[in-house]
């Protein structure tokens, strides 16, 4: 039996019309053998075949019943057509594409996730620590807002900034990439996929306009995207009982399967994990 989720921004149906309501059905064994799926690419440079992005939008497709209005053909199942919704998903905003992931997880394997995590401090490895997942803070955009697709702000420096959500499988396919071949530019990064154009030309330079702008125009466009995106928190308080050290931890939501059944896939892959990709580095929303 499925149930129906509230998305916190917004998903358009193939028909271009908006829609906050989505209807998802629990996983079978179908959707965990493409989570374990650990064929690689052929090239001989040790990459999965199917990345993290491109496994939750085979899987949030398979297990959607409905988005909107909108449902398969008559007799068409996840099994005969399971790409039915891909071009819905695959286009869908990140923050909502990691809302719904969480969602099925619970429907399909109930609210309470355990995960291991080593203390960044001392070393020491934590093994159990447990959440409950319906207890993540959950934070709406404003839905006629949503629709515009892109929206102006002004820097304090007095830079004219077009910018967009996080989306898909194109932005995360990218952020995946640079985690994993320059992680001190994440954050540039998680910036510089939102800007569409800057005083209404592509950002001169590129992404080093981004590291370059100051400080205070960084905290400024930061704090804007967190205010308007949608979304759910995925940073966790841990205390390590070795050294009482507090930190933060994000959960693995979007990586190679762990966040479904940890104890039986290899947690090193060479598709790295991808974090909730909010701009600020911390809580999508204070």
């Amino acid at each position: 039996m499925g149930i129906t989720i509230n998305l916190p921004n917004g998903i358009q149906q193939s028909d271009g019309t908006w829609t906050k309501e989505v209807e998802l059905d629990e996983m079978t064994g179908e959707e965990e053998d493409i989570l374990a799926d650990r064929t690689r690419a052929p090239g001989g440079r040790g990459e999965l075949l199917k990345s993290g992005p491109q496994r939750i939008t085979e899987i949030l497709a398979r297990c959607t019943v409905r988005v909107g209005t909108e449902t398969r053909a008559a007799n068409a199942t996840r099994f005969t057509h399971p790409n039915w919704f891909k071009p819905v998903w695959e286009k869908a905003f990140s923050n909502d594409r990691v809302f719904a992931i969480i969602r099925l997880r619970q429907m399909s394997l109930g609210d309470k996730f355990t995960f291991p995590v080593t203390c960044p401090k001392c070393g020491k490895e934590i093994p159990m620590v447990s959440i409950d997942l319906s207890e993540l803070t959950v934070s709406e955009s404003d839905f006629d807002l949503v629709q515009k697709g892109s929206f102006l702000a002004t820097t304090p420096s007095g830079e004219s900034v077009k910018w967009r959500f996080i989306s898909g499988e194109a932005d995360e396919e990218m952020i995946s990439k640079i985690i994993k071949e320059a992680k001190s530019n994440y954050v540039s990064m998680l910036m510089y996929r939102r800007i569409v154009s800057v005083n209404g030309e592509k950002p001169p330079g590129g992404l080093d306009w981004v590291k370059r702008l100051k400080s205070r125009d960084r905290r400024y466009l930061a704090n804007l995207f967190d205010k308007t995106e949608g979304g759910v928190d995925t940073s966790i308080q841990i205390v390590c009982d070795g050294c009482n050290t507090e930190f933060n931890q994000k959960l693995d939501v979007m990586g190679n399967g762990g966040f479904f059944f940890p104890s039986e896939l290899e947690q090193a892959s060479s598709s790295p994990p991808l974090p909730s990709p909010n701009a600020g580095n911390g809580p999508i929303k204070t």
